[in-house]
C-alpha cells in the first residue's frame, strides 16, 4: 500500500507520532498482508474460498481513505490491518484469474500485464494521495474512494461480461488471444 508511507510524515507532524509508532503502522499492514495471503491462497485452493477482486480492492481503498479522518492511533492501525486484509484477499484470486485467462503461449505476457497494472496503481496512489492531502489535508484521502468505486464497477463490468441487459457474457477461452470468461471472479 503505497499511500501509507506517503502520508507518514503528515501523520507524524499532525499527530505527534514517533518514528517507531509510524513505522509500526506500515509493519502492521505489511505483516498482515504478507502472512494472510498464503492462507487465503490455501483456502482458495483447498476449500474454493475466494473474495471478489473488485470487493477486495474496494475494501482496501476505503480503509486507506478512512485513515485520513481517524484521529486515534489504534483506529488508524485497525484501518491499516483491514486494508491489508483486502489486499491479501485480492492477490490469490486475481492471480488465479490471470491463470484462467491465459493459455501456455501467452501466460508470461498476460501475467506481465497484471504486474504492470499493479505497478501503475502503486505509482499513482501516492501521487493522488499527495495531491488530495495538499489541497484538503488528511481528510482529502476520502476522495480516494471515488477511483476505487470506479475500479469496482469497471472490474465487475469487465469480468462479468457487461452490465445487466447491456452486453452478453464473455465467450469461452479463445485459443488465439488466450482470453476467456473468468466467471464469478469479479
Amino acid at each position: 500500500m503505497p499511500v501509507l508511507p506517503a502520508i507518514l510524515p503528515i501523520l507524524i507532524a499532525n499527530n505527534g507520532y514517533s518514528y517507531l509508532a509510524a513505522g509500526l503502522l506500515v509493519t502492521a499492514y505489511n505483516v498482515t498482508s504478507s502472512f494472510t495471503q498464503p492462507l487465503v491462497g490455501w483456502l482458495s485452493d483447498s476449500k474454493g474460498f475466494s473474495v471478489s477482486i473488485s470487493i477486495s480492492l474496494f475494501v482496501s481503498a476505503v480503509f486507506v481513505a478512512l485513515m485520513g479522518i481517524a484521529q486515534n492511533y489504534y483506529l488508524i492501525m485497525l484501518f491499516a490491518i483491514i486494508a491489508a486484509l483486502g489486499h491479501a484477499c485480492f492477490h490469490p484470486t486475481a492471480l488465479s484469474l490471470v491463470n484462467r485467462l491465459c493459455i501456455q503461449e501467452n501466460r508470461g505476457r498476460i501475467t506481465s500485464y497484471f504486474v504492470v497494472g499493479g505497478n501503475f496503481g502503486y505509482a499513482i496512489g501516492p501521487v493522488l494521495a499527495g495531491i488530495l492531502v495538499y489541497w484538503l489535508g488528511l481528510p482529502g484521502l476520502l476522495f480516494l474512494i471515488f477511483p476505487a468505486l470506479f475500479m469496482l464497477v469497471a472490474l465487475r463490468y469487465l469480468l462479468r461480461g457487461g452490465l445487466p441487459g447491456r452486453v452478453s457474457p464473455m465467450p469461452d477461452l479463445n485459443p488465439q488471444t488466450g482470453w476467456g470468461n473468468p466467471k464469478n471472479l469479479s
